[in-house]
């Protein structure tokens, strides 16, 4: 800005004999310097939604949701048109139970960026948690298609949720054995298959997709986990699901139409 009124007056003295072109000059610097105002003033609304967006995002991180919502909406009276501002803000709602008007927000988030990985996970993850798995699969699998490691960027026992569901639900519509076991291996995979119940839920996501061999040796894998660690009623559970599995059964949970 300061360069560009430097530049008026210097131009100015310059064409001090012509006093058309002193009026071309001076609605010429004029209009930088109009330019120069608004794109700075631009500039910092932009950056002010960012800082907004990224301090909210480590408030959800330290799971203070509250704070975390109130700097998203900021980020959001700054720049209506964030994806990113709308998926963090409905992540929080999801966190605080406020499940439609969090989907609402991954719906818009999708409108304004199609392609986006995260804002297809979590609607599918919102239309989850109230029941809808039909529709979640099919965002899950939207996700998968434009970034297949998604996944990994998620939180391992979320994932070994959303794979329980997929590989038990009793509903024919809401399950998907491939989806299922996409999302167990990775929350395997981050724990060195040392959880007992993320081995399980594994088990049961080959089972859902047919892949019984597997599931047999990895429910004796979750078997001995539950055995080391003393925990009767998981080792109780697990052989019980073993026996299923032996059986080329695969198994399905009443409750299994939000989380484990």
């Amino acid at each position: 800005m300061l360069l560009a009124v430097i530049g008026i007056l210097g131009l100015e003295r310059l064409l001090t004999g012509s006093p058309v072109w002193r009026r071309i000059a001076r609605w010429g610097w004029g209009l930088l310097l109009a330019y120069s105002i608004v794109f700075n003033l631009l500039a910092s609304v932009e950056a002010h939604a960012v800082a907004n967006y990224l301090v909210g995002n480590s408030f959800l991180h330290q799971e203070r949701v509250d704070e975390a919502v109130e700097r998203f909406q900021k980020a959001l009276a700054l720049e209506p048109e964030s994806a990113y501002s709308r998926v963090g803000l409905g992540i929080a709602y999801c966190k605080i139970g406020r499940v439609d008007e969090a989907i609402i927000l991954f719906q818009k988030a999708l409108e304004i960026e199609p392609n986006s990985a995260e804002a297809q996970y979590d609607l599918g993850c919102g239309l989850l948690q109230i029941g809808r798995g039909d529709e979640a699969i099919i965002h899950f699998q939207k996700a998968l298609e434009i970034e297949p490691d998604f996944p990994e960027a998620r939180d391992s026992a979320e994932n070994n949720n959303m794979a329980w569901s997929f590989a038990t639900n009793p509903e024919d519509s809401k399950r998907n054995g491939t989806l299922a076991v996409k999302l167990a291996e990775d929350a395997c995979q981050r724990t060195q298959y040392k959880e007992t119940i993320m081995v399980g839920t594994l088990a049961a996501a080959y089972a859902e997709a047919g892949r019984f061999d597997e599931a047999i040796s990895t429910a004796r894998k979750a078997c001995a986990l539950a055995s080391q660690s003393g925990n009767q009623e998981l080792l109780q559970k697990n052989q019980e699901l073993l026996a299923l599995y032996l059986k080329h059964q695969p198994y399905r949970d009443r409750q299994a139409n939000t989380h484990k």
